[in-house]
């Protein structure tokens, strides 16, 4: 096979190939830089950016879930709710309360009628308000107590039918329940407690007429928790324990303010 022989350079073309040959590893050495940079360029902003992007996800997402949380959300206050009450608004009420007590004579016999006052009074103890309703000095013609709780009403008295018989609060939060009858008079006093029962404290009862004068019922009698007592000392507990605890008439508000 025949030799190849290489051509010799003259030093000129050699001083010229060596200078190509390092100005071309210079300029792949530079390539490779710039190329190197360029992919950790891209490297750095493909971890970053979906960092930053589940930030904003995660900061999206905590939004929508407190906003569409309902236990986060405001319940309605008590005011804003017996407010809704006094304005005929009964979607607060369960469907039994309103059915047990007859709710919709309120908006369809009571409320019309436009000679309502209210007040609110802590009957239970629990440190919140109740709504107390009736007809202006005219508790045996209508008399409602409300309770609010965890965005509810509540209806623990609603009484437009006892005309003899009325409910009506002293200051300190408990309640009277006068029943006049033939000639006899009762006054149980007692507190509501936090499921809306009763809990009697006292009870006081005088007979001073009988209906008829052939009858051999005790008369006069006068007793305080079924024991008989004089005169004098069933008024002195009656102006004790009722009398002197009645609300003052400026405590009422007409029904008429309630929206405004």
């Amino acid at each position: 096979m025949p030799i190849e022989t290489r051509k010799k350079l003259s030093p000129v073309a050699a001083c010229h190939r060596w200078h190509m040959e390092v100005t071309m590893k210079i300029i792949r050495t530079g390539m490779l830089f710039f190329l190197c940079a360029a992919l950790l360029s891209g490297c750095q902003r493909s971890v970053a950016e979906p960092a930053e992007s589940s930030i904003e996800t995660a900061g999206e997402t905590e939004t929508v879930t407190l906003s569409s949380d309902p236990a986060k959300e405001p319940a309605v206050s008590a005011q804003t709710a017996y407010a809704a009450f006094l304005s005929g608004d009964l979607s607060l009420f369960h469907d039994a309360d309103v059915q047990t007590w007859g709710l919709e004579t309120w908006t369809d016999l009571i409320l019309p009628n436009e000679n309502l006052e209210y007040t609110y009074l802590d009957l239970d103890d629990d440190g919140a308000e109740e709504l107390l309703v009736q007809y202006v000095e005219d508790p045996c013609s209508y008399n409602g107590v409300f309770h609010y709780e965890n965005g509810s009403l509540s209806c623990w008295q609603h009484d437009y039918m006892e005309g003899s018989c009325r409910d009506y609060p002293l200051a300190n939060g408990t309640m009277v329940r006068q029943y006049d009858f033939g000639g006899a008079c009762s006054y149980t006093l007692f507190r509501y407690q936090s499921d809306g029962s009763m809990a009697e404290i006292c009870n006081l009862f005088a007979r001073e007429e009988l209906l008829s004068s052939d009858s051999d019922t005790p008369c006069p009698y006068y007793g305080i928790d079924d024991r008989e007592v004089d005169k004098d000392t069933f008024y002195e507990q009656l102006d004790a324990l009722v009398t002197s605890r009645l609300l003052k008439r400026q405590v009422w508000e007409r029904e008429e303010n309630a929206n405004e």
